[in-house]
Parts: C-alpha cells; sequence; structure tokens
C-alpha cells in the first residue's frame, strides 16, 4: 500500500500531516512531480495519476505508463519529460533493455 500525506513548515522542521492511505498499488519507485500549472502528478509503472487538489481526489492520464524508476522533469515550455529505464532490475547489457522517455503537455483549463 502507497501512503501519502501534505507536510507543513513548523519552524525550522516540516511536519506531515493529513497522512492516509494513496489509491496506488506498489509499483517499485514512483516519482512525483509537482507541475507549475498547480497539478501533482505520480509516475509509476502502474500508471500516471494526478491532482489538482492536494490528493483529495486523483485521476489517471490516459497516457502509457512508463518503464522502471521513472524520472520526471518539465521544461520551460511546459512539456513534461519522463526518463526510465525498461528491463526492470536486470542487470545492464541484457539485449531487451534500454532508456526510455516519453513526454506530454498539461491542458489545464
Amino acid at each position: 500500500m502507497r501512503w501519502q500525506g501534505l507536510i507543513k513548515k513548523d519552524g525550522p522542521t516540516w511536519t506531515p500531516t493529513n497522512v492516509r492511505p494513496a489509491p496506488f498499488p506498489h509499483s517499485g519507485h514512483p516519482d512525483m512531480l509537482m507541475t507549475r500549472e498547480g497539478v501533482a502528478i505520480h509516475i509509476a509503472t502502474t500508471g500516471i495519476h494526478y491532482t489538482a487538489d492536494a490528493g483529495e481526489s486523483w485521476h489517471e492520464l490516459a497516457v502509457p505508463a512508463p518503464g522502471y524508476y521513472p524520472r520526471a522533469e518539465q521544461g520551460d515550455d511546459g512539456t513534461i519529460y519522463i526518463f526510465y529505464h525498461e528491463g526492470g532490475d536486470d542487470p545492464y547489457g541484457k539485449v531487451d533493455q534500454h532508456i526510455g522517455m516519453d513526454r506530454f503537455r498539461l491542458e489545464v483549463p
């Protein structure tokens, strides 16, 4: 089970708040990206989901799930890039492995 929560600045430290189960299955090592549009994106091998209301509701994006160990960045033009490893925990050097990249843009009304 995945957990989600918010953190709140409390003097020189941060305090977790509103900690509760998240709607995502276990998927290895997911990534989170907070976009300039104010949308948080959860990127995992089980799918890509987003929230625009601080995790109260999550919605799946209609894009393919990335490979293993995804890492997301948002470019200056708003494009979201996701880099990942295809091949799981296999040692590098097998013929069915590669580093992949997907990209998309958000359209927020």
